[in-house]
């Protein structure tokens, strides 16, 4: 938004007159809730001028800034707008769940995918939330979790350390996509 500025060094000059010394932690709300609503509109308008039948839906992620009061503020702010977190860690993926309050909003899973990270999404989505695993390979569940093709990738070196542990576990990527 335009009509919003800070201006650092006057935040500065003033937080050292009343005796702070830096480094110092600011916390402005203001430019959260600007920026995901600049965000959303920006999209919102290009969608209705170019006739797209789709809808997009944002995500924050969590890596960029893991303080709670943040991943907070994101969820309370963007829940207008279905705005949700994206996760990659099972402590991310916890934190997203206790702070995520819109059903509608995506919870997207772009992590190390051991068998506690499913259970956990998986629990997520029985919880109601609208979770997403992305796969960066078609079956790369199986190549983590013994569905038989890691024996052979593997042999071409491109096994995983999970593999090369002989790790299996029941997970298929149908059964994720069934879930």
């Amino acid at each position: 938004n335009k009509g919003v500025a800070v201006s650092v060094p006057e935040v500065i000059r003033g937080m050292r007159e009343r005796g702070y010394d830096m480094p110092v932690l600011l916390r402005i709300e203001n430019i959260l809730d600007s920026q995901i609503t600049l965000l959303h509109e920006s999209f919102r308008k290009a969608i209705a001028s170019l006739g797209y039948k789709g809808e997009y839906r944002g995500v924050f992620p969590i890596k960029v800034n893991q303080q709670q009061p943040t991943v907070e503020k994101i969820a309370q702010f963007g829940s207008r707008f279905h705005h949700g977190l994206e996760v990659g860690s099972k402590a991310e993926l916890i934190s997203a769940i206790s702070q995520l309050k819109d059903p509608e909003a995506c919870l997207i899973c772009n992590g190390y995918k051991d068998e506690e990270f499913i259970d956990l999404g998986l629990s997520a989505v029985r919880m109601g939330f609208k979770c997403i695993f992305v796969m960066e390979m078609p079956g790369e569940l199986e190549h983590q979790y013994g569905g038989g093709q890691h024996r052979r990738t593997e042999q071409q070196g491109h096994g995983t350390a999970s593999a090369r542990r002989g790790r299996k576990s029941g997970y298929k990527s149908s059964t994720v996509v069934a879930a």
